[in-house]
């Protein structure tokens, strides 16, 4: 599980991601990125209805944080 520390939970910071932040977008998923002060990278996975219902999109984001925790190393 991706810890606490590297995860956006406020709305408000994954809105200020979403405003000022950089857009990348793929054939399969769309990354927004912001520089911060702190010494770990931060991430908030979100999964719209088009992924799926609600056991899927859970699925989608638990998939997509462990893949990330396991090359936080190479991220960070």
């Amino acid at each position: 599980m991706l810890q606490r520390r590297n995860r956006l939970r406020r709305s408000a910071d994954i809105r200020r991601v979403r405003l000022q932040g950089t857009r990348r977008r793929g054939r399969l998923a769309t990354l927004f990125v912001l520089a911060n002060e702190l010494e770990t990278t931060r991430f908030a996975i979100s999964a719209g209805r088009y992924v799926g219902n609600a056991v899927v999109r859970n699925r989608a984001k638990r998939r997509t944080r462990e893949v990330i925790r396991g090359h936080l190393h190479e991220i960070d």
